[in-house]
């Protein structure tokens, strides 16, 4: 069954970076953990979005994906919940792909996602977290 779930010891001077993935496919959500720890983050991941709205506050975050349109919780909520507690986070929203893709990023950049992906991938993931340049998704930045 399910692995336990524990906030690191409080060293808030730790070198570690903390990535947490809230996607409720389960998929999608395995692709991004592995891309984040490609990049050197310990990730968190969870298909809840209460769950993640819990880890996200328990913990010091360098960089969060969420989908906007989760099943138990607005993911908008939880991306102004995540730039209120860890203001210096990178987040980066996505959303299944049967959304309307304008009215999507407009309002997570509203509710202060820093990014939003169409077309999601570790690659594209990878890109807008190290600031490669564009190689066919489409990523918007407000």
């Amino acid at each position: 069954m399910g692995q336990a779930w524990h906030a690191r010891d409080g060293a808030s001077d730790s070198p570690e970076r903390i990535a947490l993935v809230v996607e409720p496919d389960g998929a999608r959500r395995a692709q991004a953990a592995l891309a984040l720890r490609g990049m050197g983050f310990k990730t968190y991941q969870t298909g809840c979005g209460g769950v993640g709205q819990f880890m996200a506050s328990q913990l010091t975050l360098h960089a969060v994906v969420v989908d906007v349109v989760l099943p138990d919780l607005d993911g908008l909520q939880l991306i102004r919940r995540v730039r209120a507690t860890s203001p210096q986070a990178i987040i980066v929203a996505t959303a299944p792909q049967d959304q309307d893709w304008d009215v999507i990023a407009a309002d997570a950049h509203n509710a202060g996602a820093d990014y939003a992906l169409r077309n999601f991938s570790g690659e594209a993931l990878n890109a807008v977290l190290t600031g490669a340049p564009s190689s066919g998704y489409e990523a918007r930045a407000d």
